[in-house]
């Protein structure tokens, strides 16, 4: 019959939510959200290991196989209100995460593909996050209206992001499916980074 491996509380003093969740080949579990704590469970080395401020910050989370220790945990935010809404692996053991943001100062890394945010209520971001914690990139990816991202998906060296738009100069390829932005509050998106 089936079993339960583990179960565990994961947060603070204050709201917190488990978004996405992602098992790596070594069987750790990466758990990515929201918290408005600004207790929640983070390595002292970590990335960000004191909360950004504003309405909430996005976490995210790296259990051990057995689910009783941290391997390491970092807030990821600044002033706005931010949430992670997915997280998946790469074949390296690397976490890929997206989701929204509404501060201008949200932390991306120098080179990548939109490092200012585009003006709009809140921009849509992605992150990789190396096995130990660390930042590889993190990028902006939005237009002039409000832009999330609530799908992620990694094929070889291509990250492929999904979500929706209000964004009338979302950034598109010359070759896009439907090229121009086609009235209504909100249009889905499917963007591949590499």
């Amino acid at each position: 019959g089936s079993r339960v491996l583990f179960s565990t509380f994961l947060g603070g003093s204050n709201d917190d939510s488990a978004l996405g969740v992602a098992v790596a080949s070594d069987r750790s579990v990466y758990v990515a959200g929201v918290t408005a704590s600004a207790g929640f469970p983070t390595n002292p080395g970590s990335v960000q290991p004191r909360y950004g401020g504003g309405d909430n910050d996005c976490f995210l989370s790296r259990l051990a196989p057995d689910g009783r220790s941290l391997l390491f945990s970092t807030f990821f935010g600044e002033q706005g209100a931010e949430g992670c809404t997915a997280v998946t692996v790469g074949p390296d053991n690397s976490a890929y995460v997206v989701g929204e943001t509404t501060s201008s100062r949200f932390p991306v890394t120098p080179g990548v593909f939109l490092i200012r945010c585009q003006g709009g209520a809140r921009d849509a971001f992605v992150s990789r996050f190396t096995p130990a914690g660390d930042v590889i990139f993190s990028t902006f990816l939005g237009g002039n209206n409000r832009d999330a991202a609530y799908g992620v998906a990694v094929h070889g060296s291509r990250v492929c992001i999904a979500g929706y738009t209000g964004s009338n100069n979302f950034p598109l390829s010359s070759d896009a499916f439907i090229t121009s932005y086609r009235g209504g509050s909100r249009h889905a998106f499917l963007a591949i980074l590499n």
